[in-house]
């Protein structure tokens, strides 16, 4: 009967994960997705119950400017070494495939601000525009 139930919660937890993770891509793919992203990249694991609020959160968001990576995906490990991921779920903010240290990041650039829909988001959009800012091109009075 035990056994039965952990297999059907199992189940469960993998069907509720599955629907958002980037399945099956190898640890260059994942490189080359994140290499062309500028965003918040979380770093999760299934059955992690901190990982399952900060999920609740991040599904009321506009997924554009976000990248979940699970870490039982095939590419996962290499990137978590790489971005020296020490626990889950961790949050760092990315522009083309670099960690960036914009204000509300700690010493290794991970995100240590509220973990609420609401500040992630307002943080999103001050990060992103502000390196929208950064990035756009200077005009010139004379041409």
């Amino acid at each position: 009967m035990v056994i039965l139930v952990l297999v059907v919660v199992g189940v469960a937890l993998l069907a509720q994960w599955g629907s958002k993770r980037l399945e099956g891509m190898t640890s260059q793919e994942l490189s080359s997705k994140i290499a062309n992203f500028t965003g918040l990249v979380v770093f999760k694991m299934t059955g992690c119950g901190h990982c399952d609020s900060l999920k609740k959160e991040t599904d009321k968001l506009d997924k554009s400017h976000i990248l979940e990576i699970e870490r039982a995906d095939p590419g996962a490990q290499e990137l978590i070494d790489q971005f020296e991921v020490r626990g889950f779920p961790t949050m760092f903010f990315m522009r083309n495939g670099q960690k960036q240290k914009p204000p509300g990041s700690g010493v290794n650039g991970e995100y240590m601000g509220s973990r609420d829909a609401k500040t992630l988001e307002g943080y999103l959009e001050t990060v992103v525009q502000g390196y929208e800012k950064i990035e756009a091109k200077p005009t010139s009075l004379f041409t």
